[in-house]
Order: structure tokens, then C-alpha cells, then sequence
């Protein structure tokens, strides 16, 4: 007996369901023939490693809430062309117990995901999918004309899809009950069991009524129609299976509660797209966020993170996305950048916890590909450092960041072996953002903390011995944020880690003070004047020096002209990245009026009020604008696409076109030109 049988006999048998022994013949010898590619262990594989993918799980419960909403109607309709009204009754029991399951995943997805059901319009949209019908809110009971009634060889053979179904939905919540506990918060446990118990037991119930209604027409000269017919339904749905496993959209093929008849007007109605998700709730959210922070803290948003989380606490954002940052991770090879600039230890190094590196037997050859792999072959993990100035996707993704962080963002990547630590616990005098390539590691952060240091801080090391700690399973597509000062150390897994660190060196005010007070003692010489030689061993220096203090932090103008001094020093700092159509410049005077610009993809830009007006400041130029520009700059800045034709009409066509050669010329706009 295939497995399959034997898992719906006991399934039955569970739900106290008498000896069907007609029923147990026409399974066995279906499922002997056809053997469902569902019910194999390969196919459990399958999903398993899809609903990794929390993005891919997150829609395929909007596809099961879909799909369940959509098969209640069906079999509503469905119970109204059948004449037998004890056979009736019961299909429309089950027409509601759908309904119910339709709601119950949408509130399982706001449990496990609540953020992505947070705007008006998902749930607008949720809520069109769900039914909600019930025992005294559900269609009209209302049987069909005669011509379209069924009954006989034409009912059963409906019946048969639809108890092909639930077979196959049994087979599905077995599978999605350890996932839903496994993603679900530890509070709501309790609950979503209670709901995944009730998913089989009504399936288990499905498959029990319509085995009775088989049971019962055996007996009246149907059982060698119902063998031939089970047979060629089940073939019927392992072909669709098999369809479906090609598009790798496993959540339709295993939960598809309507006929293949059905299914495939609802793909003719639009319905039924990929995943049969009408709502891709994960993937559109991301629509429009590819880049820098967004993508680093998705699904939270910036305004969120900054409030409660920045330099506050530390914060893990799980995914579990082996694809999350896949661009990332594709673009780099550890043995090409070792190969190409690993020609002095500290481009590349190595890193082992509770290691003595002055004895370590690296330290005394070359950093080469081979030194590097018999390192980690011996349990050190190895770390490519500043890889924003030798890799390009890396230095895009970095610039990006700074294009939101307003500070200097470098990026290191660490490969560790298997069940291996790279550092002992430490901290860190610079925020920084952990984003798991590949692997997994364990992160512990502790609640002793050297709170905010400062880059010139004396480091000490700390005893952690009995300290309080917060632990953080990272997985692929992870996000740690770990603030500056926080303690904390990691251990990979039997599958080994690779991670990207991106550290943020922030602004703070001391520095913007420092800048400051250093810029005002060039216009003051009272700033200039030492402190008297009597005055530093008595109190009343303080007096006096609280009030140079007050007088230099009150100059407003000031103050904003050193903070334009710090952008200005970051901008100093950067160069133009690759990739970027600079190879232009030579063409520029040829361009047409109907040429569409854009403001460079790679730029960093600051537009600002000074004492002489207005500025524009970015990558490696500046551009004074006179008051009748201002309109015109501000909305270059804030489009990305536009002709000359649509730049304000407060200036000429022609000093329009001289505007934009000025700005293409120094690299802050480049044109679109296509072909």
C-alpha cells in the first residue's frame, strides 16, 4: 500500500470515521498506479527550502488565503447543483469551513508579518479575498435548473477532484504546521497550533464525507466507474503538480482547493497569477526600495529605526532569505579579491578568538590565496577589509548608505569555518550593521555596555563573566544593527558563516563642536588668548570659560557654516564611481533639447543657504545659484528624468541648456541618451 493511502486511512481512522472498506480498495489501487508526487519526500524537501525564503512564505499564505476564499464560493455554487440534499449539506458545510480557513491565514499572516498588513490598501485588498460566510451569513440556498443539475457518474467525478484536494490540503498542513511555528512569535504559539490542529482535523473531516458518499455509491454499482475515474483525477493532478512544480509555485499545487477545471478558469479570470497571489504584499513593499538603508532595514522603515533604535539598542530584522541580499553576495569573490589585493596583510587578515597573534605562524609569510585558505582550513576566519574601494557593487551599495547616513560607510566581509568564533567579545567605537551572506551565526550582545565611545577612547576589555545577554540567531537575508559600545561576540554553525560588516562612522557633536569652536577662534581672539597660569587652579576659571562657551554656541550663523564645513569635508572625501556614462563629457555639446538628464546615480549632494546665498555642493564640484536659479535647482534636485522643456520657465531655453551642460560637465547630472 502506498504511503499515501495509508496516511489518509489513518487520518480517517482518526477521526472516528466506521470501516470503509470499498473506499480503502479504490485509494490503494489509485495511489499504486498514479503515486502523487506531493506525498514524496523530495517534494517535502521542496518546500521546506522555499519557506526559507520569508518573503516566499509570507506570499504563499496570501496565496492560501486566496485560494481557500476562492474555493468556498466555488463549492457554495457547487452544492447548489446537487439534488441529493443530504449530499448537498454537506458540501456546503465545507463551502464554509473554507471560508474560515481563508480568514484564518490572513490573521496567521498578521501574526507572523504583521508590517506588511500595516497600509490601508493591503488590507482593503486581505479583506476582499475573505468570504466570511456562516452558518446565518452565506449565499442563497438555492437549487440550480434541472439541465444543470449533477448527480451519478457526473457528480462523483466532481467529487473526486474535490476529495483530491483535500488529500492534498491534509498533506499541505502537515507541512506548513512546523513552519507557521517556527516563523511565529513565541507569544502566539499557542494560538496558530490551535489553528494548524484545526486545519487537518477539517481536512481529515473533507476527505471523511466525501470517502462516505464513495462508500455509499460502491455499493450501488459505481465502484469500478469510481477505481477508473480516482485513477485518471489523480493522474490529472500530478500533471498540474508537476506543471506547477516547474514555476516553482509549490503553494498552488499543494493547495488548490477547487477542480483542475476550476482552477484553470480562475487563471483565465486573471485571478490565479504567479504563486496565485493576488496581493504580493513582500515583493511590492520592495518595489521601489533597492538600495542603501531601505534594503538594510526592510521590512522597518528609516523614520522608525532612527527614533527608537539608533544608537539606542541593538535590533535583528529576520528574514531567513537565502536571496535577500543575493546581489550583494554574488558580486563578490573572496579568491579573486585576496588574489588581486592581498599583496600586504591588513587588505586581507585573519581573525581567530582566544588567539595569541604575535605567536600566530601567518603573521611571518605573504598574504597569499594559499596562506589565506590553510587559515581557514585551521580555523581562522578570514576578513577582507574596506572592500567600498575594491569592489564596485559593494561601493555602490556604500554610497547609497551615505546618501541616507550622512557619514563615511566602510564595509568589511568575514568567512568563518564551522562552529567557529572570529573574536573574542569586544565593541565597537562605530555603529555597525551585520548582513548574513551565507550560514549562520549566533550572536550574543551583552547588556554591559561602554556607552557611545569615542573613535580617541582608550579601549578596555571588559569581564563578561555573569553579565546579562540578549541572543540573535542570524541567518541568510539578516539584518543585526549593533550599536556603538555594545558588547558582543558570535560562533558560526556546522554550516559556517559568511558576513558583511558595515560600519557607519558617525558624526557627533563633539566634532561638530570641536569644527566649530576651532573655526570661531580664527575671527576671535579671545578664543586665541591662553588661559591664565593663576587661573587653572581656582574656581573662577569656570565662570569665565562658561561664558566664552555660551557665546561661541549662540553664534547661529556660525554654527550652520561648520555644519556645511563636515558635509563639505565628506563630499571632499569621495570619488566618482564607475559605470556611470563619464565617457560622455566629450559628446556634451551635441546633445538635442529633447535629451532627458538626471542628477548621476553616484552623486552625493547638499543644496544650503550661506551667508552669500544659495549653494549647491556635491562630488567633486559646487555651483553658486542666484535667486532667480533657486527654482530651477530645487527642482532638478527632486526629478529624476527631465527635459529641458520641463525645468521652470524662469530662465531661457538658453540658459536652460547652458545650466545643464555645466552641470553634465561636472558630473552632477547625466544625460539619458539611448542607442
Amino acid at each position: 500500500m502506498h504511503h499515501l493511502a495509508e496516511t489518509v486511512l489513518k487520518s480517517l481512522k482518526s477521526a472516528g470515521t466506521r470501516s470503509l472498506p470499498a473506499y480503502e480498495r479504490i485509494i490503494t489501487l489509485a495511489t499504486s498506479v498514479a503515486p502523487p508526487p506531493f506525498a514524496e519526500d523530495w517534494f517535502a524537501h521542496r518546500y521546506f527550502e522555499l519557506a526559507r525564503n520569508a518573503e516566499w512564505f509570507a506570499n504563499s499564505l496570501v496565496a492560501n488565503a486566496a485560494l481557500e476564499g476562492y474555493g468556498s464560493t466555488q463549492i457554495w455554487k457547487f452544492s447548489n447543483r446537487i439534488p441529493n440534499g443530504a449530499y448537498a449539506s454537506k458540501v456546503r458545510k465545507h463551502s464554509l469551513d473554507e471560508s474560515r480557513h481563508s480568514t484564518m491565514f490572513v490573521e496567521m499572516l498578521a501574526t507572523i508579518f504583521p508590517w506588511v498588513v500595516s497600509d490601508e490598501d493591503t488590507k482593503r485588498q486581505l479583506e476582499e479575498i475573505q468570504p466570511r460566510f456562516g452558518q446565518n451569513n452565506h449565499p442563497p440556498i438555492q437549487l440550480r435548473p434541472r439541465e444543470e443539475l449533477l448527480d451519478g457518474e457526473v457528480l462523483f467525478n466532481e467529487l473526486i477532484q474535490v476529495h483530491i484536494t483535500e488529500i492534498r490540503a491534509l498533506v499541505l498542513q502537515h507541512l506548513l504546521r512546523p513552519v507557521v511555528l517556527e516563523y511565529c512569535p513565541p507569544q502566539s504559539k499557542e494560538r496558530l497550533s490551535k489553528y494548524m490542529a484545526s486545519f487537518i482535523r477539517d481536512e481529515a473531516l473533507h476527505i471523511r464525507y466525501t470517502a462516505e458518499i464513495f462508500e455509499k455509491a460502491a455499493g450501488e454499482g459505481y465502484f469500478d466507474f469510481l477505481v477508473s475515474t480516482f485513477e485518471a483525477r489523480l493522474r490529472d493532478f500530478n500533471e498540474l503538480t508537476l506543471r506547477e512544480l516547474e514555476r516553482d509555485n509549490v503553494s498552488v499545487c499543494m493547495r488548490c482547493n477547487v477542480t483542475p477545471s476550476m482552477a484553470t478558469a480562475l487563471t483565465d479570470a486573471g485571478q490565479c497569477q504567479e504563486n496565485s497571489c493576488p496581493i504580493k504584499l513582500m515583493s511590492n513593499n520592495r518595489g521601489t526600495m533597492e538600495h542603501g538603508l531601505d534594503l538594510v532595514l526592510y521590512p522597518r522603515t528609516k523614520a522608525d529605526f532612527f527614533r527608537d533604535i539608533w544608537e539606542k539598542k541593538a535590533i535583528h530584522v529576520s528574514r531567513r532569505s537565502a536571496s535577500y541580499f543575493a546581489v550583494l553576495r554574488d558580486a563578490i569573490s573572496i579568491e579573486q579579491t585576496v588574489w588581486q589585493c592581498g599583496s600586504q596583510w591588513g587588505d586581507v587578515s585573519l581573525a581567530r578568538a582566544k588567539t595569541n597573534y604575535a605567536s600566530a605562524p601567518y603573521g611571518s609569510q605573504p598574504a597569499s590565496l594559499e596562506a589565506v585558505t590553510e587559515a581557514f582550513a585551521e580555523g581562522y576566519t578570514n576578513v577582507l577589509n574596506s572592500l567600498q574601494n575594491k569592489n564596485v557593487v559593494l561601493a555602490k551599495f556604500c554610497r547609497d548608505l551615505e546618501k541616507d547616513l550622512i557619514s563615511d560607510v566602510g564595509i568589511n566581509l568575514y568567512r568563518t569555518p564551522c562552529n567557529s568564533a572570529g573574536l573574542d567579545h569586544h565593541y565597537d567605537d562605530q555603529d555597525v550593521f551585520i548582513l548574513q551572506l551565507s550560514g549562520r551565526k549566533t550572536w550574543k550582545i551583552y547588556e554591559h555596555a561602554s556607552k557611545l565611545p569615542l573613535v580617541t577612547s582608550e579601549y578596555s576589555q571588559v569581564d563578561i563573566t555573569g553579565v546579562k545577554y540578549i541572543e540573535f540567531d542570524v541567518r541568510e537575508g539578516d539584518t543585526l544593527y549593533i550599536p556603538r559600545g555594545l558588547i558582543h561576540e558570535a560562533v558560526s554553525h556546522d554550516e559556517g558563516s559568511t558576513h558583511l560588516t558595515v560600519s557607519v562612522n558617525t558624526v557627533r557633536w563633539v566634532d561638530l563642536l570641536h569644527r566649530h569652536f576651532q573655526a570661531l577662534a580664527e575671527d576671535s581672539i579671545e578664543l586665541r588668548r591662553g588661559v591664565p597660569l593663576h587661573k587653572l587652579s581656582v574656581n573662577e576659571i569656570v565662570e569665565e570659560g562658561l561664558g566664552i562657551l555660551a557665546s561661541g554656541v549662540s553664534g547661529e550663523s556660525r554654527l550652520s557654516e561648520t555644519t556645511l564645513r563636515i558635509v563639505d569635508s565628506l563630499l571632499a572625501s569621495k570619488r566618482r564611481l564607475p559605470n556611470y556614462d563619464l565617457h560622455l563629457a566629450q559628446n556634451f555639446d551635441d546633445l538635442a533639447e529633447s535629451t532627458e538628464y538626471s542628477v548621476a546615480k553616484d552623486q552625493v549632494f547638499r543644496l544650503y543657504e550661506s551667508s552669500t546665498g544659495m549653494i549647491l555642493k556635491y562630488i567633486g564640484a559646487s555651483v553658486n545659484v542666484s535667486p532667480e536659479l533657486e527654482p530651477v535647482i530645487r527642482f532638478i534636485c527632486q526629478r529624476q528624468g527631465f527635459t529641458l522643456a520641463d525645468l521652470p520657465d524662469v530662465i531661457t531655453l538658453a540658459e536652460k541648456r547652458v545650466l545643464a551642460l555645466k552641470l553634465v560637465k561636472t558630473g552632477f547630472l547625466v544625460p539619458n541618451i539611448v542607442g
